[in-house]
């Protein structure tokens, strides 16, 4: 299983309603936002009893955007617990429980609140616009955001090849192509820098802890805390390997900063692209025509020639098999 790349900010995003998150996500991004929650948890009146919920996703809203026919889901991932708390006024000894509910709700109580974006109809969007990068899925916390892009030229190993000595791209475009659209998205949900890291290896623990304040995550990650909470034993050992590479000053020394060690920290302020980058806007190439010797007068005919080497008769009443 390959490692692929994570990438974090801190936003400015009033995160108190799933609403206010769908109205800000859909004017900074420009797409059509449904939002709503999975129903993992209902209530029944008569007796009053909490079970487990169908999982079925409840619309709360829609927000519409003219100018894209891009549509998401965002999702509360705590509303169905929240929602039933205040049904009851927070008094769990008033409810009964059904099978398996009161260790699942109980438990989850105490989760962390987050919101998870996901593009509806993914690849058909990709399809039917080849040129266009976007969102493909996103995690919102209180103060952090992970982004994910649909067009990444890179999984993790080939990421950091860019900032290894024998790197054949020099010119960094493929890099600088794949941060100007990260730049493009995160900076307008209030993101000024972001740092990378992949999602395997003992870094993958970072994305446990996107629920702290930024200035919390920031100091997991630089001092490498997550070495400490990794139970692998080898990987601990292997903490002095790591390096934490700012990419704009990298860029700017081409020094290289060889490693084979996969585990390092790379940050990102953009200032080296903001103004001085823009990637090569991408052409629709047509489809091309079907290369056939033969006109064919139905389908049935095009079928023989494609998968059985039939070509139709001259005559068109029967056919002839091609000689290899």
């Amino acid at each position: 299983m390959g490692w692929d790349i994570e990438t974090i900010g801190k936003h400015n995003l009033d995160t108190s309603s799933v609403e206010a998150v769908a109205k800000q996500l859909s004017k900074a991004w420009g797409v059509n936002i449904r939002y709503g929650y999975f129903r993992r948890f209902c209530i029944e009146r008569t007796p009053l009893k909490i079970i487990e919920g169908d999982w079925n996703f409840i619309c709360l809203g829609e927000i519409k955007c003219k100018t894209s026919d891009a549509l998401y889901t965002l999702t509360d991932d705590n509303y169905s617990i929240r929602d039933i708390l205040n049904q009851i006024n927070h008094d769990l000894t008033c409810v009964n429980w059904g099978r398996r509910a009161k260790q699942s709700f109980i438990k989850n109580m105490t989760s962390v609140d987050f919101f998870e974006l996901n593009i509806f109809g993914m690849h058909d969007y990709a399809e039917k616009y080849p040129e266009v990068n976007f969102v493909t899925f996103s995690l919102i916390f209180k103060e952090s955001i992970l982004i994910s892009l649909y067009h990444d030229p890179f999984r993790w190993v080939g990421f950091i090849y860019n900032f290894q000595e024998d790197c054949i791209d020099c010119d960094f475009k493929s890099l600088n192509e794949f941060r100007w659209y990260l730049q493009h998205f995160f900076s307008a949900v209030g993101v000024s820098s972001i740092i990378y890291f992949p999602d395997q290896g003992p870094a993958q623990l970072i994305l446990d802890e996107l629920h702290r304040s930024w200035a919390e995550i920031e100091e997991y990650i630089m001092n490498g805390r997550y070495y400490d909470d990794s139970c692998n034993v080898e990987e601990r050992k292997r903490r002095d390997l790591r390096r934490i590479i700012d990419i704009p000053s990298f860029i700017k020394s081409k020094k290289p900063e060889y490693s084979e060690y996969r585990s390092n920290i790379f940050t990102d302020d953009f200032s080296d692209i903001i103004k001085n980058y823009k990637p090569q806007p991408k052409e629709r190439k047509p489809e091309p025509e079907p290369d056939y010797p033969y006109k064919f007068r139905n389908g049935i005919e095009e079928l023989n020639w494609l998968y059985y080497g039939i070509a139709p008769s001259e005559d068109g009443d029967e056919f002839s098999f091609l000689e290899d």
